[in-house]
């Protein structure tokens, strides 16, 4: 039983990092219709693509991360530009992550500037992703504790100040595709998968897809009541990194507490995406382990030390394009497996394709 809480806290600390403050700002934008069909969307397509993921793992026997089993079992081309999506994907997140910690590390403080703050995080956290797995499951289990309850109090004690009349519900909005690719980042959590289906190997194979089950629900109403908390108090002037429209409408105590809490969760994710990057370089890559966490570490610090930035428009991107393109990859995986039929895995990814593209346009 504890290796399943700890591995339920595991997946829900993975989803829920940095993407869960960009939820009310494009609910905000686009409206409650256009976000509520995003919001479900990419509710069920992730937690079936999670599962689908399992299944393969299961199947193919082996130890890898995504860019292996696509090398294993479509071949070597694939295999290459899945790696170079997933370099792209999980550098993009941990950049995110970085550049957030570094804002709500310097409102915290007051000093200095959010680029040092930023510095100083991928500074601090590195260490942490030469441990195993069972050591980062047990610490993101317990810091997504803090935050799941913050968001639980303040959901309640803020009931009584949260205005119906603050949700748009038009349907012609500029940014309607705005939720698109930020709630497939937000949902993402696939490079739990396989840490957690390494825990699950020896036991019914049922249990594992019931955590994700369980985890997604547990995620979806966390992003539900944070939505309806942070849009209902601010509305149109919902701020992209959510927390800051709270300012003056809550007390700076709570509002401090809060920073505390979402800083929390982006260390418990970028624990989880840098521990899955780092077990990639080592499995995939056949990289030694101290080469592996280097090369999962340096990659976002360059990148961020070059400039690339834009919390939503990078967190929109991630989603819209390397998330969606590595899920395309998944569903192939199913069919090559016979985990899914050839017709559910082509309407899926025409859909995701079609996704692609209208972000790309707009």
């Amino acid at each position: 039983m504890k290796k399943i809480i700890e591995t339920l806290g595991f997946y829900v600390g993975t989803i829920v990092g940095a993407g869960i403050f960009a939820l009310p700002y494009a609910i905000a934008r686009a409206g409650v219709w256009w976000g509520s069909l995003f919001f479900i969307s990419a509710l069920i397509l992730l937690t079936f693509l999670h599962i689908v993921y399992g299944r393969i793992i299961y199947a193919a026997g082996e130890k890898h991360r995504l860019p292996g089993y696509v090398w294993m079992i479509i071949g070597k081309n694939a295999g290459i530009t899945a790696r170079f999506s997933m370099l792209v994907g999980f550098y993009g997140v941990l950049l995110v992550y970085g550049i957030f910690a570094g804002t709500l590390l310097y409102d915290i403080s007051s000093t200095q500037t959010p680029f040092w703050w930023a510095l100083i995080f991928f500074a601090a956290i590195s260490p942490f992703l030469l441990f195993s797995f069972e050591r980062i499951g047990m610490i993101n289990f317990l810091l997504s504790l803090p935050l799941i309850g913050f968001i639980l109090f303040l959901f309640i004690t803020s009931i009584p100040f949260i205005d119906i009349s603050h949700f748009s519900f038009s349907l012609q909005n500029a940014d309607w595709f705005l939720p698109y690719g930020i709630f497939l980042f937000a949902f993402a959590g696939a490079s739990a998968i396989p840490e957690m289906a390494d825990v699950f190997r020896k036991r019914n194979k049922r249990v594992f897809e019931y955590t994700i089950l369980s985890g997604s629900f547990i995620v979806a109403l966390l992003y539900l009541f944070f939505i309806i908390t942070v849009v209902g108090i601010s509305g149109s002037a919902t701020s992209p990194e959510a927390l800051v429209s709270l300012k003056g409408r809550v007390t700076p105590l709570f509002l401090r507490v809060g920073e505390i809490m979402a800083l929390l969760a982006v260390a418990t994710s970028f624990l989880a995406i840098g521990t899955d990057l780092r077990s990639m370089f080592h499995y995939d890559f056949k990289l030694p382990l101290s080469t592996s966490w280097f090369l999962a570490m340096i990659g976002p610090v360059i990148f961020f030390l070059l400039g690339f930035g834009g919390f939503i428009s990078l967190i929109g991107f991630l989603g819209a394009v390397t998330i969606a393109f590595d899920s395309l990859f998944i569903l192939w995986l199913g069919v090559k497996k016979n985990i899914i039929s050839p017709a559910l895995a082509l309407s899926v990814g025409v859909a995701l394709s079609a996704g692609i593209l209208i972000f790309l346009i707009l």
